[in-house]
């Protein structure tokens, strides 16, 4: 029996939102977002020719600073012992995987999420929220967990010595 072991792989990942994207027949892009969201290959993507698009890059492991907090604000328990999820804790647990934050140098400042992180050492509070503002998080959130599927499948089983 063995364990399978997460690398520290990372992830980039484009919000449905970004003008990078063409929005001109919503529905279509609704469409090829999800198949993005599934493999996050960007050619299921509709681009219009400029800009290029902001990459929000993920590590597929968490910050092991934030981990735990993210963890206990994630998982609890109701009154009946019966383990559920939070989802109010998709903000603290994207502050711990999100590591960078690729943007277009061409944009203005004013347009781009500039990756910054607070004094615990993840991604910045003001970063979260900007892209929370924007309904981005959810989309993060869903990559993030499908790519982490994705990965689990694929990894090596550790042996015993």
């Amino acid at each position: 029996m063995g364990l399978k072991k997460l690398t520290n792989e990372k992830i980039k990942v484009i919000l449905m939102q970004d003008d990078a994207l063409d929005h001109s027949d919503e529905a279509k892009l609704q469409d090829a977002y999800a198949e993005y969201l599934k493999t996050l290959d960007e050619s299921k993507l509709p681009f219009i020719e400029n800009p290029m698009p902001i990459r929000f890059v993920m590590s597929l492991t968490q910050n092991l600073d934030g981990a735990s907090d993210v963890l206990n604000q994630q998982i609890s328990v109701d009154e009946n012992g019966k383990v559920k999820q939070n989802m109010g804790a998709i903000l603290p647990y994207l502050r711990a995987v999100i590591v960078d934050i690729e943007n277009d140098p061409k944009l203005a400042k004013e347009d781009r999420f500039d990756f910054k992180k607070d004094q615990d050492g993840l991604a910045s509070k003001e970063i979260v929220a900007a892209i929370h503002a924007i309904d981005g998080h959810f989309y993060l959130f869903t990559a993030h967990v499908q790519a982490k599927q994705r990965a689990a499948k694929g990894t090596q089983l550790l042996k015993k010595n």
